[in-house]
């Protein structure tokens, strides 16, 4: 695989102060072949007026706007629908990618053909970073998260959502972890399990602040238990059997 297509999905609402930064780190990649999805999932403030600006500038990036505000489940498969890349990956609209995110990440592709999923490291910073800093990998203003699947750091091939379906749109909340598990950890599905690498690369910042979803069920333990709940359910559901009629899979 020879400089293969990158689908970048980003799902937006309400994100207007961040926006910016993050479409600028994917411009930013020293990786070309790469087209940008921003799914404005019907924000009221100035998120889509700033993308759209940005999108003018590079013909690498599509706008689309949804006309309710329906989740980032939702936004993401919009976008992935309609993507044309061999890789995807995503990229929350209030975090950014390194410099080389995409570059190290496809070298894994192009050098092991049997590699499915790729996963390196997101570093947390501070809301208040500022830019320069924030871009440069400093000790001092980042520090990478626990070793885990990190919804930022995966780049994976198209095929996997095409036969393991795409996000659970009624997971308001948590579908990143419900398609790790279907992909990776579902013993009883006749679907083949994609070949995963961990790569110990750095390749995203991951930023938390007080309006982010998951400050808001660490605030909410109510709605944190409904969210574990139906995450919980979705899981043994598609443990059972992955399905068209229970899951929203990918076109061919």
């Amino acid at each position: 695989m020879s400089d293969p297509l990158v689908s970048v999905i980003v799902p937006l609402y309400n994100y207007g102060q961040y926006i910016g930064e993050c479409i600028q780190s994917i411009i930013n990649q020293d990786y070309d072949n790469w087209e940008l999805f921003v799914i404005n999932d019907a924000s009221t403030d100035t998120s889509l007026k700033i993308a759209t600006k940005m999108a003018k500038t590079d013909s690498r990036i599509t706008v689309i706007s949804l006309e309710e505000n329906s989740g980032y489940s939702k936004a993401k498969n919009e976008g992935i629908i309609r993507s044309s890349g061999e890789l995807i990956t995503c990229l929350d609209a209030d975090d950014m990618f390194t410099k080389d995110s995409l570059s190290c990440r496809v070298n894994v592709f192009q050098s092991d053909p049997g590699v499915d999923f790729v996963h390196g490291v997101a570093m947390d910073i501070k809301a208040t970073c500022p830019l320069e800093k924030c871009y440069g990998i400093n000790p001092k203003d980042a520090v990478r998260t626990r070793a885990r699947i990190h919804a930022q750091g995966v780049m994976l091939r198209r095929w996997i959502h095409i036969k393991h379906g795409l996000y659970d749109e009624n997971l308001r909340s948590r579908s990143d972890k419900e398609m790790w598990k279907r992909i990776l950890d579902n013993e009883n599905s006749k679907i083949p399990r994609p070949h995963d690498v961990k790569i110990d690369k750095d390749v995203a910042y991951y930023r938390k602040h007080a309006a982010s979803m998951m400050k808001y069920r660490q605030a909410n333990e109510k709605y944190n238990r409904k969210v574990t709940e139906e995450l919980n359910n979705a899981i043994e559901m598609r443990r059972k059997e992955i399905t068209p009629e229970n899951t929203r899979m990918l076109p061919r």
